[in-house]
Formats: structure tokens, sequence, C-alpha cells
């Protein structure tokens, strides 16, 4: 498939997407999934690690939904203040609360966090949690503004960042606050992403990107605190 078909969007249509990320399908003429161990279903909690920025980039975007109880505003203390909190503690809180009960804990983490507390990257690994590549930062979501050249810096560095942390270079993605450009999925499988779980459209695994290299793991985004 052309790349450039990728990423140039289309009128929808009946039975046709606006763009080429992934086939149009109807469930019901679907085979059935098989997951491990003849489970009739499978589910995992994504928990999500991040840092924002007291002082992020002039132009930086971030979800515009998002913004403090009692206004925004600069430089964002508190903001900054509740992400560190959840870095420190709330994360841990959730896998104790999670892990004796047998669930399975994945966590997209910014490169900003890998970065700079690489110590809880570690005791993430330590502690069998997946680690998802994420935003650089909660200040800094992609959308088609962003430049090709800034959002594929930012996963580069991200990556480095998670690999420089823990030793292994994370093949899982989540992105910041469900912000996608149309560069993203192209960019994700140059970078040898080959799984992701943010296009939440309905409860099925299917083959995604450019060149249909990664599965997409569809999020319950309605269950997120995003939402």
């Amino acid at each position: 498939m052309a790349r450039d078909a990728a990423l140039t969007p289309r009128p929808p249509a009946a039975g046709r997407l606006d763009h080429d990320f992934y086939a149009h399908r109807t469930s019901g003429e679907e085979a059935a999934v098989s997951w491990p161990r003849d489970r009739v279903a499978a589910a995992f909690v994504l928990i999500h690690v991040e840092a924002f920025e007291i002082d992020p980039p002039a132009d930086a975007v971030r979800e515009p939904q998002l913004r403090g109880a009692f206004g925004s505003f600069h430089p964002d203390l508190r903001s900054h203040s509740l992400f560190e909190y959840g870095c420190r503690v709330g994360v841990f809180r959730l896998l104790d609360l999670l892990q004796p009960r047998g669930w399975q804990v994945a966590a997209a983490v910014n490169g900003l966090v890998a970065a700079e507390k690489p110590g809880l990257l570690r005791a993430l690994a330590e502690r069998g949690v997946e680690i998802l590549a994420s935003g650089w930062s909660a200040s800094r979501m992609v959308c088609g503004s962003m430049p090709a050249d800034t959002e594929s810096r930012d996963l580069g560095r991200t990556l480095a960042a998670i690999t420089e942390a823990t030793g292994t270079r994370p093949t899982g993605y989540a992105s910041q606050d469900y912000g996608w450009s149309m560069q993203t999925p192209g960019l994700l499988e140059a970078a040898g992403i080959d799984h992701a779980v943010d296009w939440p459209n309905d409860e099925r695994p299917y083959a995604f990107g450019p060149r249909r290299r990664i599965v997409m793991l569809p999020a319950a985004a309605e269950l997120d605190d995003v939402q």
C-alpha cells in the first residue's frame, strides 16, 4: 500500500473508512477470536505513568478537556504536583490493588518519566508490568498540527529513554490522551512497534497501520478517567 494513500483523508462512505489504516469489517462475519488458555474473553488493566511539565513549549497541544477544577494557570504547579503524586504513590497503590487479584497490568509511560525516574521504570518491570511507550509528556498531545519531524523526534527519544531505564526496548504503544496524527501509524511501524491499545472502535484485535504491521487491541475508552 502506498504511504501517501494512507496519509490522505477521504470523504466517508458506507462500508468504507476515511483512511487506510485498517480494513472495514463486520464482526458477525468474522471467525471467533481464540484467546490463550481457551478463554472466551481476555482483559488487562492499563495505567498511565505520566509527567506534566510546569513550563511546556509554547507550541505544545494539550487535550482541551483537561483543565484544572480551579481554572488553568501558568505555570500549572497544581497539575504538576498531582502527576508527581501518581508517580511516587498512586501507581504503587494501583499495583497493590490489582496484582494480588491476578490482573495483568500494562503501563503507558511518558518519555519524560523514563528519563527523570528510571528507578520507577525498573520497579515496574520487576513487578511484571508491561511497559508501553506513550508521548513525551502529558503536556504534549500528538495532533494533526504537529510537524512530522517533531512527532518522530519525541517518539524516538521516548523509546530511547525507556530502553535506557529498563534495558528493554518497548514494542507496544499507547498515545497521550488518544492523540494521533496521520503520520503516527507509519512512524510506529518504522520504529518497530507491533501492538497498540488506543483506537477504541470495538472489542476485538485487528491489523493496523499502513502495512498492517501493528496489532490494535482496542481500549475501553469510556472507562478512562480522561473521558
